[in-house]
């Protein structure tokens, strides 16, 4: 079987989301936490307004939704920056992984693109996972290589690479 793809950043994303699927659970607490802040600061901003309740002065109750406020912005924006930083990161390497050759047989992979030429036999690999868009095909606990389903001519060869790779790795 022989594919022709190019990993992009969104490939990039998805694998690093199927190897570190708690990030994205992280990320996702995080949102609504700086969520659940933001909405307790505007609550206790709109209350310090509007009547004052339980001897809580005015400015006490302001000092808290201010420092409620404070906190779920900081937690989003380091959230915002994290991902940013990691898109960058994904994009600076789909632009070196341009162009990749694969050949896929009962003897392993081999691979070409403009920087590398070379073929690992399947025992070289210890694992596969997939994703609805990708195979990661792991050389060790954190190394693996992207193979987008994309890059398949048809549902019957992604269900021959599946077999392949799992009766293999």
């Amino acid at each position: 079987m022989h594919l022709q793809y190019t990993v992009t950043a969104e490939d990039y994303a998805d694998a690093f989301h199927l190897h570190r699927p708690e990030f994205a659970a992280r990320w996702k607490s995080g949102v609504i936490l700086a969520s659940g802040l933001l909405t307790v600061g505007a609550i206790l901003l709109v209350l310090s307004f509007v009547s004052v309740t339980g001897g809580d002065s005015p400015h006490e109750m302001r000092f808290w939704a201010g420092v409620s406020v404070s906190v779920g912005w900081v937690t989003l924006l380091v959230l915002l920056r994290e991902r940013q930083l990691l898109q960058d990161l994904w994009r600076r390497l789909a632009a070196a992984h341009d162009g990749i050759d694969l050949t896929a047989d009962y003897s392993g992979l081999h691979q070409r693109q403009r920087s590398y030429s070379g073929q690992a036999e399947w025992p070289y690999y210890i694992s596969c996972r997939e994703s609805p868009r990708l195979f990661l095909l792991y050389f060790n606990r954190e190394q693996y290589a992207i193979i987008p389903k994309r890059a398949f001519a048809s549902i019957e060869d992604i269900e021959s690479f599946r077999k392949l790779a799992t009766a293999q790795a």
